[in-house]
Protein backbone atom coordinates (compact mmCIF):
# COMPACT_ATOMS: atom_id res chain seq x y z
CA UNK A 1 0.00 0.00 0.00
CA UNK A 2 1.41 3.68 -1.21
CA UNK A 3 -0.38 5.59 1.54
CA UNK A 4 0.77 7.92 4.38
CA UNK A 5 -2.23 7.92 5.70
CA UNK A 6 -5.50 5.86 5.50
CA UNK A 7 -9.03 8.33 7.11
CA UNK A 8 -11.62 6.01 8.71
CA UNK A 9 -14.82 6.96 10.24
CA UNK A 10 -16.84 5.86 13.10
CA UNK A 11 -18.53 2.59 12.38
CA UNK A 12 -22.48 3.25 11.71
CA UNK A 13 -25.21 0.96 13.33
CA UNK A 14 -26.02 -0.36 10.18
CA UNK A 15 -22.71 -1.75 9.06
CA UNK A 16 -22.27 -4.90 8.03
CA UNK A 17 -18.25 -4.86 8.96
CA UNK A 18 -15.69 -2.56 8.85
CA UNK A 19 -11.43 -3.10 8.61
CA UNK A 20 -10.01 -3.49 11.99
CA UNK A 21 -7.57 -0.22 12.22
CA UNK A 22 -4.69 -1.88 13.77
CA UNK A 23 -4.98 -4.70 11.90
CA UNK A 24 -5.11 -2.27 8.93
CA UNK A 25 -2.25 -0.18 10.69
CA UNK A 26 0.11 -3.57 11.36
CA UNK A 27 -0.22 -4.69 7.67
CA UNK A 28 0.59 -1.77 6.12
CA UNK A 29 2.33 0.19 8.26
CA UNK A 30 0.50 3.09 7.85
CA UNK A 31 -0.90 5.28 10.23
CA UNK A 32 -5.12 5.55 10.79
CA UNK A 33 -6.93 8.15 11.80
CA UNK A 34 -10.23 7.50 12.91
CA UNK A 35 -13.34 10.71 12.16
CA UNK A 36 -15.18 10.70 15.42
CA UNK A 37 -18.18 11.90 16.29
CA UNK A 38 -17.07 15.83 16.96
CA UNK A 39 -15.03 16.57 13.68
CA UNK A 40 -14.77 20.05 12.92
CA UNK A 41 -12.32 22.73 11.21
CA UNK A 42 -11.04 23.57 14.69
CA UNK A 43 -10.50 19.96 15.99
CA UNK A 44 -7.04 19.71 15.40
CA UNK A 45 -5.79 22.89 16.95
CA UNK A 46 -5.48 20.98 20.53
CA UNK A 47 -3.81 17.76 20.34
CA UNK A 48 -3.29 15.53 23.20
CA UNK A 49 -0.39 13.05 22.53
CA UNK A 50 -0.89 9.57 24.71
CA UNK A 51 2.48 8.67 26.15
CA UNK A 52 3.92 5.41 27.22
CA UNK A 53 8.06 4.65 27.04
CA UNK A 54 7.66 2.07 24.17
CA UNK A 55 8.41 1.94 21.01
CA UNK A 56 4.60 2.27 19.41
CA UNK A 57 4.41 5.65 21.10
CA UNK A 58 7.49 7.13 19.00
CA UNK A 59 6.29 5.73 15.51
CA UNK A 60 3.02 7.53 16.56
CA UNK A 61 4.72 11.13 17.21
CA UNK A 62 6.39 10.85 13.81
CA UNK A 63 3.19 10.25 11.91
CA UNK A 64 1.19 12.96 13.90
CA UNK A 65 4.18 15.37 13.26
CA UNK A 66 2.07 17.24 10.22
CA UNK A 67 -0.42 17.43 12.50
CA UNK A 68 1.06 18.81 15.54
CA UNK A 69 2.98 21.25 13.64
CA UNK A 70 -0.13 23.07 12.49
CA UNK A 71 -1.93 22.73 16.32
CA UNK A 72 -1.90 25.59 19.01
CA UNK A 73 -1.74 23.39 21.73
CA UNK A 74 0.09 19.98 22.52
CA UNK A 75 -0.43 18.29 25.30
CA UNK A 76 1.98 15.05 26.30
CA UNK A 77 0.14 12.78 28.93
CA UNK A 78 1.14 10.05 30.38
CA UNK A 79 -0.49 7.51 32.64
CA UNK A 80 0.89 6.17 35.75
CA UNK A 81 3.61 3.84 35.37
CA UNK A 82 3.99 3.24 31.76
CA UNK A 83 5.38 6.89 31.53
CA UNK A 84 8.40 8.31 33.43
CA UNK A 85 8.04 12.31 33.77
CA UNK A 86 12.09 12.36 32.04
CA UNK A 87 10.84 10.79 29.08
CA UNK A 88 7.68 13.19 29.11
CA UNK A 89 9.86 15.74 29.68
CA UNK A 90 11.99 14.65 26.98
CA UNK A 91 9.42 14.55 24.74
CA UNK A 92 8.32 18.37 25.30
CA UNK A 93 11.87 19.67 24.86
CA UNK A 94 11.81 18.01 21.17
CA UNK A 95 8.58 19.30 20.27
CA UNK A 96 9.32 22.99 21.98
CA UNK A 97 13.16 22.84 19.83
CA UNK A 98 10.94 22.97 16.81
CA UNK A 99 9.06 25.60 17.72
CA UNK A 100 5.68 23.39 19.02
CA UNK A 101 3.99 24.51 21.74
CA UNK A 102 4.17 21.68 24.38
CA UNK A 103 2.90 20.97 27.66
CA UNK A 104 3.46 17.93 29.48
CA UNK A 105 1.26 16.19 31.98
CA UNK A 106 1.84 12.92 34.22
CA UNK A 107 -1.66 11.21 35.58
CA UNK A 108 -1.82 9.49 37.74
CA UNK A 109 -3.29 5.89 37.65
CA UNK A 110 -6.94 5.72 38.71
CA UNK A 111 -8.41 2.52 37.77
CA UNK A 112 -9.66 3.02 34.87
CA UNK A 113 -7.07 2.32 32.17
CA UNK A 114 -4.79 4.49 30.57
CA UNK A 115 -7.03 5.02 27.14
CA UNK A 116 -10.07 5.88 29.27
CA UNK A 117 -7.64 8.14 31.37
CA UNK A 118 -6.85 10.24 28.17
CA UNK A 119 -10.18 10.23 26.47
CA UNK A 120 -11.43 12.03 29.80
CA UNK A 121 -8.80 14.31 29.58
CA UNK A 122 -9.29 14.62 26.16
CA UNK A 123 -12.60 15.54 26.15
CA UNK A 124 -12.73 17.55 29.33
CA UNK A 125 -10.03 20.03 28.49
CA UNK A 126 -11.24 20.41 24.70
CA UNK A 127 -8.44 18.37 22.83
CA UNK A 128 -9.87 17.37 19.41
CA UNK A 129 -7.50 14.76 18.48
CA UNK A 130 -5.82 11.86 20.81
CA UNK A 131 -2.45 10.70 19.07
CA UNK A 132 -1.29 7.28 20.37
CA UNK A 133 0.53 4.38 19.73
CA UNK A 134 -1.00 1.36 18.58
CA UNK A 135 -0.14 -2.15 19.64
CA UNK A 136 -0.28 -4.93 17.41
CA UNK A 137 1.72 -7.98 18.64
CA UNK A 138 -1.49 -10.44 20.75
CA UNK A 139 -4.19 -9.28 19.75
CA UNK A 140 -6.35 -11.40 20.62
CA UNK A 141 -5.06 -11.44 24.08
CA UNK A 142 -5.57 -7.82 23.76
CA UNK A 143 -9.63 -8.39 22.93
CA UNK A 144 -9.52 -10.82 25.61
CA UNK A 145 -8.03 -9.27 28.63
CA UNK A 146 -8.07 -5.77 27.43
CA UNK A 147 -5.74 -2.54 27.16
CA UNK A 148 -5.37 0.65 26.00
CA UNK A 149 -5.60 0.28 22.53
CA UNK A 150 -8.97 -1.78 22.41
CA UNK A 151 -10.46 0.82 24.92
CA UNK A 152 -9.54 3.44 22.25
CA UNK A 153 -10.89 1.67 19.67
CA UNK A 154 -14.12 2.18 21.31
CA UNK A 155 -14.14 5.85 21.74
CA UNK A 156 -16.53 8.60 19.69
CA UNK A 157 -13.25 10.39 20.06
CA UNK A 158 -10.96 11.67 16.65
CA UNK A 159 -7.82 10.05 17.65
CA UNK A 160 -4.76 8.80 15.67
CA UNK A 161 -3.20 5.50 16.12
CA UNK A 162 0.40 4.46 14.98
CA UNK A 163 2.36 1.18 14.88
Amino acid sequence: MLADLIIMSLPREGDVAQADPVDLAAATGTSILRLGTATSREAFRRVLLGWKDCRESRCALRAALPFLRRAETILIAGVGDEASPECLSAVQRYLCARDMNAQHDHIPDNGKGAAASMTEVARREGYGLLVAGARAQGRWKERIVGGATEELLRTDVNWLLAN
